[in-house]
């Protein structure tokens, strides 16, 4: 993997839609791992985004099942669903340190599945951009 997992998906992002701010973890640079990814997009950009992502979420192929929140509007949180089960108490980020514990080959799978999901919503963005020209 050239890119981190997280990098992959906030490049396709901001193809998509104007990106705020994205933050995921963990984010070491090497791109082995990632458990959840949240950031913010444009109110006018966020239907867009969250029509994509989740049909690409259902469709991209790879091993890990992914969830896509829209807490509100224009936020989203994306992460494996088996984060879900370790979620208690609506604080992702220990959820994530508690998945990371009770499954650490979860990480790299879903660092490794995050860049296929990336390419297969950049590839389907592109899609749908030249079948509306």
């Amino acid at each position: 993997m050239t890119a981190s997992a997280s990098s992959s998906l906030s490049k396709v992002i901001n193809q998509i839609a104007r990106r705020g701010w994205f933050s995921a973890w963990p984010s070491e640079s090497d791109g082995k791992s990632m458990l959840w990814a949240a950031f913010h997009v444009h109110p006018e950009d966020a239907d867009k985004l969250f029509q994509s992502l989740v049909a690409a979420a259902m469709t991209y192929g790879g091993k890990t099942k992914w969830v896509v929140l829209r807490p509100q509007q224009d936020r989203f949180a994306l992460f494996p669903a088996e984060l879900e089960r370790f979620n208690d108490n609506g604080n992702i980020g220990q959820a994530a340190g508690r998945l990371r514990q009770a499954m650490p080959e979860l990480e790299h799978q879903a660092a490794i599945d995050i860049h296929r999901l990336s390419e297969h919503l950049h590839a389907a963005f592109t899609d749908s951009c030249s079948g509306a020209a």
